[in-house]
């Protein structure tokens, strides 16, 4: 097992692991910091993957970005993707029927109203949300 030591040096943070047992003091670059906090973390072979999304923005059409997305699909690291727009249906079907036609992936396609409040949007963006697969 590894001991987690957090400590405080000048306003940052900072994580030390360390298989002995640890001082209460230590010393880094002349300067003596306190322990604020410690922890008993065990030390795992095999960690686990989550999965999550992150999206990908287009104002106009992007081979590089579809190449991208494209190429994550073929290595099975995608398990959903959703397109939305707003105004632009044209880009947002466009970008389907290339992943759709390249992959043979399900698509899906999402009509989003936004309404300018506190807000500005741009909405002629299309946005793909790519869900990543859960790896373990």
């Amino acid at each position: 097992m590894n001991k987690l030591l957090i400590i405080l040096l000048l306003g940052v943070s900072s994580v030390y692991a360390d298989q002995q047992i640890l001082m209460s003091n230590i010393e880094s670059n002349g300067i003596m910091t306190k322990v604020i906090a410690s922890a008993t973390i065990s030390k795992s072979t095999n960690p686990a993957f989550v999965g999550g999304w992150y999206p990908v923005f287009f104002n106009q059409y992007s081979d590089i970005k579809i190449q991208h997305i494209i190429m994550r699909i073929k290595n099975g690291k995608v398990s959903k993707l959703i397109v939305s727009y707003d105004k632009n249906q044209v880009l947002a079907k466009q970008i389907v029927t290339t992943i759709q036609a390249t992959t043979d992936f399900n698509v899906q396609l999402e009509h989003v109203e936004l309404v300018d409040d506190t807000a500005q949007y741009n909405h002629d963006q299309v946005v793909v949300t790519v869900y990543t697969k859960r790896e373990n």
